[in-house]
């Protein structure tokens, strides 16, 4: 039973560790996007500036184009903080299965110690046992002598 709750917290704890990983792996690649994201407005920004002199119609696209990406850049540090968010739970819950274990740990130290305090018990209670049947026999072999003695004294009395 302590074999599978280890069995089984050791399974989420890979399984944890796993989701940990890769929700790290998505913020970074989330973070990577941002951050090329930022570089585009930047030279976004940089070519509206320098469109002035160019039609109105290019212009009004940039802006459009630049509006769009600014709502992606939105959208994605929304899902890079559920993600931590996200991270965060998993982190809560390994630390619960944690502490599971370790107390998992100490119960069965203590049940050991039990046990090995009952098997001490049990053969000291044995060899009790043993050194009282061997006295019970001795006596009994003295009984039947004492027995056959008083039977041979009636006898010669008797006789």
């Amino acid at each position: 039973n302590y074999e599978s709750l280890l069995e089984s917290c050791e399974r989420e704890k890979q399984i944890l560790i796993q989701s940990l990983k890769e929700a790290e792996d998505k913020a970074s690649e989330y973070e990577n996007q941002l951050q090329n994201n930022e570089q585009q407005k930047e030279i976004l920004l940089k070519e509206k500036l320098s469109a002035k002199f160019e039609s109105s119609e290019l212009v009004h696209q940039l802006e459009d184009h630049l509006e769009m990406k600014e709502a992606s850049i939105r959208k994605l540090v929304e899902h890079i903080k559920s993600l931590e968010e996200e991270r965060d739970q998993i982190k809560c819950r390994f630390q619960e299965l944690m502490n599971q274990v370790a107390e998992s740990d100490n119960e069965v130290a203590k049940l050991q110690a039990k046990l090995q305090l009952e098997e001490s018990s049990y053969h000291t209670l044995e060899r009790s046992h043993e050194v009282v049947s061997e006295q019970f026999h001795n006596l009994q072999q003295i009984l039947k002598e004492k027995e056959e003695e008083l039977r041979q004294v009636r006898e010669t009395h008797l006789s």
